[in-house]
């Protein structure tokens, strides 16, 4: 018997976002940035929250490595510790909940600093600063 999937925050998967996606919203299986903490996580039948990855065409300024959108978008170099081709952009404003069927292959993972970037333009995109 196979054991199941071993899913960390901070890991890079390849999921399945094609299913109900409409006018802006990423699509098709493509990489993703888990984000859910430890606690939601180990809840074996609870949705994973993701932060879809898309590679940095168009997210930058010509002829610069700056973002768009910085506090926003966090830049992931494509290298073997992240698994990504080239360089990417993981895409803060467009996080979603997602079942486990929906992960096919893990691919690599974001380092520590990238993960806390990400943390802060998820706050930024919904607006969830405290008082």
């Amino acid at each position: 018997m196979v054991p199941p999937p071993r899913y960390v925050r901070g890991d890079i998967w390849i999921a399945d976002l094609s299913t109900g996606a409409q006018g802006r919203e990423i699509f098709k299986s493509r990489p993703a940035v888990i984000v859910s903490s430890e606690d939601i996580i180990s809840q074996g039948g609870a949705p994973i929250t993701v932060v879809p990855i898309s590679d940095a065409d168009g997210k930058l300024w010509p002829n610069t490595i700056t973002l768009r959108l910085p506090n926003q978008h966090v830049l992931i170099q494509g290298d073997l510790f992240s698994g990504l081709d080239k360089l990417s952009v993981a895409m803060c404003e467009q996080i979603r909940a997602l079942d486990r069927n929906r992960f096919h292959s893990r691919k690599g993972q974001v380092d520590s600093n990238q993960l806390e970037q990400i943390a802060d333009a998820i706050t930024f995109a919904l607006n969830l600063y405290s008082d």
